[in-house]
C-alpha cells in the first residue's frame, strides 16, 4: 500500500501509510509516518529550548461515513545550542493507526502549539 500525500496548510506535511496488517473482525492496523519540518516555534528552557507539536487523524469511507478525531499530543525538548542542527532535518512522527476494513481516506493535521502554525495532508489507505 505505502501511500503518501503532501500538504496544504502553513507547513509542509507528508504522511505515507505502510501495508496494512489483520488485527481484530472488520478492523485493521496501518502504521503510519508523518514528516514535517523541524522548525516548530521552541521556547527558552534554561539551557534547552522546549516545543510541542500535536497529530490529529481522522478517516472518512466511501459511503461518507467519518471517523473520531484522534490525537497525540508530542513535546520536544533539546540543548538550544543544537537548535540550527535541530532545524535542518524533518521530524519524523511514527504511530499505528486502528481502521475499519475497506477503503479510507486519512486526513493528518500537524499543530505547533507555540507557533499557532498547522500542516495538513491527505491519503488514501487500501485496508481490505
Amino acid at each position: 500500500d505505502d501511500l503518501s500525500s503532501s500538504s496544504k496548510g502553513d507547513s509542509p506535511v507528508v504522511v505515507a501509510a505502510d501495508k496494512r496488517e489483520a488485527f481484530e473482525k472488520h478492523l485493521c492496523k496501518v502504521k503510519l509516518t508523518i514528516t514535517f519540518p523541524s522548525s516548530l516555534t521552541y521556547l527558552p528552557d534554561g539551557e534547552n529550548v522546549a516545543g510541542e507539536y500535536t497529530v490529529f487523524f481522522a478517516t472518512a469511507q466511501d459511503d461518507g461515513a467519518v471517523s473520531a478525531v484522534g490525537k497525540q499530543v508530542q513535546s520536544v525538548k533539546f540543548p538550544a545550542t543544537t537548535l540550527e542542527a535541530v532545524k535542518r532535518r524533518p521530524f519524523t512522527h511514527s504511530t499505528v493507526l486502528v481502521v475499519r476494513a475497506g477503503t479510507q481516506t486519512l486526513s493528518v493535521a500537524v499543530f505547533d502549539r507555540y507557533g499557532a502554525r498547522t500542516g495538513y495532508a491527505r491519503t488514501t489507505i487500501n485496508a481490505r
